[in-house]
């Protein structure tokens, strides 16, 4: 079940309390979604998000006669509707008990990495286990909740997702850029989910002029890596100490510092040039 938060959230363009949760139970089917971080009162990047949003409806096949200008419209509305602060804000598309298909826009309860942890870097660990579609986002409650489980167990922040081979592919939420020598490294896009701030740090790898490559690596590289950072909605671009029983020292690597600096700028311009 979803945890909502805040008041109000949108049922199609009907305003809702958060009490009334009843539709969720009248879901069915692969439901698409979103995650758009609310910042400064700006959703974040939301052309790209809604973007991804209407390719993986039509890759499943589903009608729908929404547009960006549209759900623009909506998200803005509750954001102006509910309290103000940073937090999360999720879109649902889904097809109901009835045949119809209903879009849900609400925020969720979100807890962010503290200033701690944007400066130490996160705690990660391995977890044997992939993504179906992984260039979709389906609503998969039975992965959500593995992954929660096992983070919970190991008290780390982030589970790096392993195949039976020992590669590793992505986050449970996120994207890997890993750091050896002068080379930042990546898995290929086909391989991931194509996370809009993995798209963005993408352009400023390209604009400071390193050499990147797409490849995965083997859990067996680790030992080699000398800066490792994850990317997500949620924390933007933050800095991973530890992978396993991997100590890396990505807070003191230049490269991926060069990176957080001009990631963080692209931000800042985002929210400064947002329109209502």
């Amino acid at each position: 079940m979803e945890r909502l938060s805040n008041e109000f959230y949108l049922i199609d363009e009907e305003v809702t309390p958060i009490e009334e949760i009843e539709i969720f139970d009248d879901l069915v089917g692969k439901g698409v979604y979103e995650v758009i971080k609310v910042q400064k009162n700006v959703p974040m990047f939301l052309e790209d998000h809604l973007e991804r949003f209407f390719k993986s409806i039509d890759a499943l096949g589903y009608k729908c006669d929404l547009t960006l200008e549209n759900i623009k419209n909506r998200v803005d509305f509750l954001i102006d509707k509910n309290p103000k602060g940073d937090r999360n804000l999720k879109l649902i598309f889904s097809e109901t008990k009835d045949g119809t298909f209903k879009l849900l826009i609400f925020f969720i309860d979100t807890v962010f990495p503290d200033e701690k942890l944007y400066k130490e870097g996160i705690r990660t660990v391995t977890i044997n286990l992939q993504r179906e579609d992984p260039n979709i986002k389906i609503q998969r409650n039975w992965y959500k909740e593995k992954v929660g489980n096992f983070l919970k167990e190991k008290e780390a922040y982030e589970a790096l997702l392993v195949d039976d081979d020992g590669f590793i592919t992505e986050g449970s939420r996120s994207n890997i850029f890993y750091v050896i020598g002068d080379e930042i490294i990546t898995t290929q896009g086909d391989k991931v989910l194509l996370g809009i701030t993995r798209e963005y740090v993408l352009k400023v790898i390209e604009k400071l002029g390193y050499k990147l490559v797409n490849k995965t690596l083997n859990i067996r590289d680790l030992k080699d890596i000398d800066g490792v950072i994850m990317t997500g909605t949620g924390v933007g671009v933050i800095h991973i100490s530890t992978i396993d029983s991997y100590n890396i020292n990505s807070t003191n690597n230049k490269i991926i510092n060069l990176i957080l600096e001009n990631y963080n700028k692209i931000e800042d311009e985002y929210i400064n040039n947002y329109e209502k």
